[in-house]
């Protein structure tokens, strides 16, 4: 477990919290996603009435860091949070329990909280955290200043997921058994290594923000929500079975190397046994620890980079399709149209042809 603060920090301002604190003025989670439609800090909102769905995204002002939060309501019974950010100062909100279960995919960075007087918990990505926290009950969640923090939650009703869910009694988990009838005045809670099931899926919810827009949008992110939901509650009695892999800090730092290289490198593009050497690993330790910090395959990653950057060249007119392909690293222009298509669902010229009758 990485090393974290073992107490609130004492440098934190009490008007700078985490979301509830950014919406609603530290308020529940409730009263912060009723606060959206009218909050100026939403760069994105999206409705589907028929549907009953709804979508936000808040951008960190950059005084206070850089990243963003999106925010989705599937019915009234489960919310989405979606966190993408560094903050500069380190934050802390106290959260009122308001009777949800919450699921937690910690993708990457370090989160803490306090369940009770002098009980801390850490949670270090990747990883799952189960908790149920009684309505009423309150406890306090920070981050660390400057950390990188990626993270899926879902807030949900037990009662939704045994009436639409998981169906009679008998066949609830015995593992979540507990989170869903136990204790009403004690905060449970449980901490799970990953699936790679699990984090694919959290990955693809928590990367819909840059592949789909309007009503789409939306009805992904529901999709997604339901099927991680699925998966998280089939499993949940395997979990706890599931082998936990740690790395060194050391390790850490080469993955954020090669993440780096992947980011960067594209003429001509390194081959996997090539950064491996690199960077003193070996392939198989490269790709399983890549996948498990970033939430996908270096190959997906590298795709998912070389697509947007061929997307921003796209849009400075003055750059020839095949001069675009060569910059991200395609020999021919044919392969770099087909694999534009298949990403975005429009070749390169076409996409070309519709921003100019969007500007």
């Amino acid at each position: 477990m990485a090393e974290g603060s073992k107490k609130p920090p004492k440098s934190f301002r009490e008007d700078k919290g985490l979301f509830r604190s950014l919406l609603a003025g530290g308020n529940s989670l409730r009263e912060s996603f009723e606060s959206l439609k009218k909050s100026q800090n939403v760069a994105r909102l999206v409705e589907h009435p028929e549907r009953k769905l709804l979508g936000a995204v808040v951008d960190l002002d950059p005084q206070e860091g850089q990243g963003h939060w999106s925010f989705f309501q599937i019915n009234p019974d489960i919310f989405v949070v979606v966190a993408d950010f560094t903050y500069i100062d380190p934050r802390l909100e106290t959260v009122a329990g308001e009777g949800l279960l919450e699921l937690h995919i910690k993708l990457s960075g370090h989160l803490n909280f306090s369940a009770k007087r002098n009980e801390l918990v850490e949670v270090d990505g990747p990883s799952l955290l189960v908790l149920n926290q009684p309505e009423g009950v309150e406890l306090d969640e920070w981050t660390d200043s400057n950390r990188e923090e990626k993270s899926v939650t879902i807030y949900c009703r037990a009662s939704y997921l045994r009436e639409n869910l998981i169906g009679s009694a008998t066949e609830i988990p015995e593992a979540l058994e507990r989170f869903i009838g136990g204790d009403r005045a004690t905060i449970n809670y449980c901490q799970f290594p990953i699936t790679p099931d699990v984090l694919q899926a959290a990955s693809d919810l928590g990367s819909a923000d840059d592949r789909f827009e309007g009503h789409y949008w939306l009805m992904y992110v529901e999709a997604k929500t339901l099927e991680l939901l699925t998966i998280i509650l089939t499993a949940f009695d395997k979990l706890t079975d599931t082998a936990d892999v740690s790395y060194s800090q050391y390790e850490l730092d080469l993955f954020d190397q090669a993440k780096a290289i992947v980011e960067s490198e594209f003429d001509p593009v390194p081959t996997i046994r090539q950064m491996a050497r690199r960077l003193g690993l070996n392939e198989t330790k490269l790709k399983s620890g890549f996948k498990a910090l970033f939430g996908m395959t270096i190959f997906e990653y590298r795709h998912k980079i070389r697509m947007h950057m061929a997307k921003d060249l796209l849009d400075d007119n003055e750059i020839q399709v095949s001069l675009v392909a060569e910059r991200v690293g395609y020999q021919h222009q044919t392969t770099f149209t087909t694999a534009f298509k298949t990403y975005f669902g429009i070749n390169p010229k076409d996409y070309r042809k519709l921003k100019k009758v969007d500007t």
